[in-house]
């Protein structure tokens, strides 16, 4: 009988400093499990603003295409041959205002993909992040505007929305 009551109470007392050591260990665990979190999110997020960055370098590619094939148009003879016939530059004004409006949606959704990115990045303080972000942003929007510029010329002057 004593023996058992003994081993109870000494149980009774591991189990009692058991009980705050798990409760401790618990609470540090969590720390932990918080702080890995936080880690996977940044790298995510560090993952998910290069794929942007490298999708925006993509657009700007693309831009430049759409510049070269522009001036290619432009410098065609069979085009200034067809301008003598109505129709025909009718058709490319409205060509180059399609691809103005294209070209102003496209600008429109990546300026406001890189200010959400940048305040992503705020968030996280990444300072490096967030200065690449407006340096790729800065370069869209020159490459951008100048294709603004020329799309604009390109129409004989006309803006989208004039009819």
């Amino acid at each position: 009988g004593e023996e058992d009551g003994g081993a109870s109470v000494e149980g009774g007392e591991e189990n009692g400093g058991g009980r705050l050591l798990a409760e401790r260990s618990s609470t540090e665990l969590q720390d932990i499990e918080k702080e890995a979190q936080r880690d996977v999110a940044r790298r995510r997020l560090g993952r998910r603003m290069e794929e942007l960055i490298e999708s925006e370098v993509q657009v700007i590619l693309a831009i430049d295409r759409l510049c070269e094939l522009l001036r290619g148009l432009a410098e065609d003879p069979a085009l200034r041959l067809n301008m003598h016939e109505q129709h025909a530059s009718v058709d490319a004004v409205t060509v180059a205002m399609a691809l103005c409006e294209v070209h102003e949606m496209l600008r429109g959704q990546l300026a406001s993909c890189v200010s959400d990115a940048a305040s992503f990045a705020a968030v996280f303080g990444d300072v490096r992040t967030r200065q690449s972000l407006g340096e790729w942003h800065s370069q869209f929007e020159a490459v951008a505007s100048r294709t603004s510029v020329m799309i604009h010329d390109r129409a004989g002057g006309r803006v989208v929305g004039d009819r």
